[in-house]
C-alpha cells in the first residue's frame, strides 16, 4: 500500500497570514489536526497542527511562572519562544518546513519517514504540486484497510508458510521450525523457549498473521530460563 492509497485530497491550506483565530476554527470545523500554509508566492512555507496552537497566553502560556527557564536559554531561543506563544498570524506559531514524499511512496517508507523527522503528517508531492497529506491516522486506516480486506481465509498450510516467512532471519528465534503446527487456524507452539521475552514474541508473530483464529501456547522455558 502507498502513499497515495491512504492520503487525504485535496489538501485544505491556510495562507501564511491568516489569523489564528481563522486556522483554529477551521480545524474545529473540518475536524482535522493540521494544516499545511502557504506562503505569499504559493510555496510551501510549514504546517500548523493543533499542538501549534495549543501553548496560547489565553491559557496561561508563557506567564512568568517558568522565570527559571530563561536562567538556562539564550536571548534568541527566547524571543522566538515569546513570538511563537503570542503570534496573531499563521507564520508565527507554524512549524516551518515539511517533511515531503512521492504519492508511489510505500506506508513503511512514509512512517520511517514520520519518525526520523519526529512529525505527524507528511504531504504529498507530484510534480511540484500539493497532491494530498498523509497522517498517522491515515496510515493505520490503511493497515485496518489489508487485514479486513485480506480476502479467503488461507489454508493452514499457507499459514505456516506465511509464519515461517515472518520468522526467518529473525536472530532471537530458537524454537525448531517443527515445534509449531497449524490446525483449523489454530497455530499450535511446542517444545522450549530461551527465554519469557521470544516465548512472547512468537505469539505475536503467529497472531499476526492473517488466517489465525487463535495460538495454542505449549511452550516451556529451556533449563537456567526456567529457573530464573
Amino acid at each position: 500500500m502507498q502513499a497515495q492509497d491512504v492520503m487525504t485530497s485535496p489538501v485544505i491550506t491556510v495562507r501564511s497570514d491568516a489569523r489564528i483565530e481563522e486556522v483554529a476554527q477551521l480545524l474545529l470545523d473540518k475536524g482535522i489536526s493540521g494544516v499545511p500554509v502557504i506562503d505569499g508566492r504559493g510555496w510551501l512555507a510549514g504546517i500548523l497542527s493543533e499542538a501549534d496552537l495549543l501553548h496560547r497566553p489565553e491559557i496561561g502560556a508563557g506567564s512568568k511562572g517558568r522565570w527559571w527557564l530563561e536562567l538556562f536559554t539564550d536571548q534568541a531561543s527566547l524571543a522566538s519562544r515569546f513570538a511563537r506563544i503570542h503570534g496573531t498570524r499563521a507564520r508565527d506559531v507554524m512549524t516551518p518546513g515539511v517533511v515531503e514524499v512521492p504519492p508511489d511512496t510505500e506506508l513503511l517508507d512514509v512512517l520511517a519517514e514520520m519518525e526520523r523527522h519526529g512529525v505527524r503528517r507528511v504531504l504529498v508531492i507530484e510534480r511540484e504540486e500539493l497532491v494530498g497529506i498523509v497522517t498517522r491516522s491515515d496510515i493505520l486506516r490503511g493497515v485496518l484497510a489489508v487485514r479486513r480486506h485480506a480476502g479467503a481465509v488461507p489454508s493452514d498450510r499457507a499459514i505456516r508458510a506465511a509464519l515461517m516467512d515472518r520468522l526467518a532471519g529473525e536472530m532471537w528465534v530458537t524454537l525448531p521450525a517443527s515445534s509449531i503446527t497449524v490446525t483449523n487456524g489454530v497455530v499450535g507452539l511446542w517444545g522450549e523457549v530461551a527465554s519469557p521475552e521470544e516465548r512472547e514474541a512468537l505469539r505475536v508473530a503467529a497472531e499476526s498473521i492473517p488466517g489465525v483464529s487463535a495460538v495454542d501456547d505449549h511452550l516451556r522455558l529451556r533449563g537456567a530460563a526456567a529457573k530464573a
